[in-house]
């Protein structure tokens, strides 16, 4: 559904993987080279194609304005206000997120009632203490009432998701002094529907959110979402900032099994 990382990761895809933006208002499109160097990519009339960010940073920030979606879908990932925007650093070939900063899509990415899904995230925290609660990513339906989501979130330590009544279920120590690949699985037609995978070890299967009475629909995904977004909770965007790294994010679901 949704491929955002900073090395071109689909060779299908022919856009641009980065927009950032200068303090001018100037936008600069880049895309990466085989070693996650990023240059400069289909900005006509402006800069020549293949220039090296360092270039046209003349000692800025590289303040991100868009995260593009490689997966052919279009889901690219939208800040326009430069104060809130992520920065691209060129040394460590990350995006910095300074816990007021994010990244989101206006529309949502997975389509309401959706049962089945995940996220899975490269990630590295700069909240040595493991105190606190911050988003990775959530759907969220934006009614600035925060329990309308479906979040991966850390929770003092601990490996969150996070649904339609603000339930933390979060059983599972990772440690975010270390760099961390997340997965989380959801799956609303079973009982026990969530599951994490941290840095390709065994699956961990979490407590249930399964509401067999729900009569709207998939409750604790409740994805009846406007919004999706990377490093702030959706709904009211001032709590549960990010601090630290992120390198790489996929939104899934199962494919269809083929028709007999």
């Amino acid at each position: 559904m949704a491929l955002y990382s900073l090395n071109q990761i689909n060779q299908d895809y022919q856009g641009p993987i980065l927009s950032i933006q200068k303090p001018d208002g100037t936008v600069v499109n880049l895309n990466s080279n085989t070693f996650g160097n990023l240059f400069t990519y289909d900005n006509p009339d402006t800069y020549a194609d293949g220039l090296p960010i360092e270039a046209i940073l003349e000692g800025n920030p590289a303040y991100v304005c868009k995260w593009w979606d490689q997966s052919g879908n279009s889901q690219h990932l939208i800040q326009i206000v430069q104060g809130l925007q992520p920065i691209y650093d060129t040394i460590l070939k990350t995006l910095v997120f300074n816990g007021n900063s994010y990244l989101a899509i206006q529309n949502g990415i997975l389509p309401n009632g959706t049962s089945q899904y995940s996220y899975s995230i490269d990630f590295f925290s700069f909240d040595e203490s493991q105190t606190g609660t911050y988003v990775l990513c959530e759907h969220n339906a934006r009614t600035i009432t925060p329990c309308q989501r479906a979040a991966l979130c850390i929770d003092n330590g601990n490996i969150g998701f996070k649904g339609v009544y603000n339930d933390a279920i979060s059983n599972q120590i990772v440690d975010t002094t270390l760099r961390n690949k997340i997965t989380l699985d959801v799956n609303n037609t079973i009982q026990s529907n969530i599951q994490i995978t941290v840095n390709d070890t065994t699956p961990v299967v979490m407590n249930s959110a399964y509401n067999s009475q729900d009569t709207s629909g998939y409750q604790r995904l409740y994805l009846n979402n406007y919004w999706f977004g990377v490093g702030m909770n959706m709904s009211t965007l001032e709590s549960e900032g990010f601090s630290g790294l992120i390198y790489s994010l996929t939104i899934t679901i199962p494919l269809a099994a083929p028709a007999s």
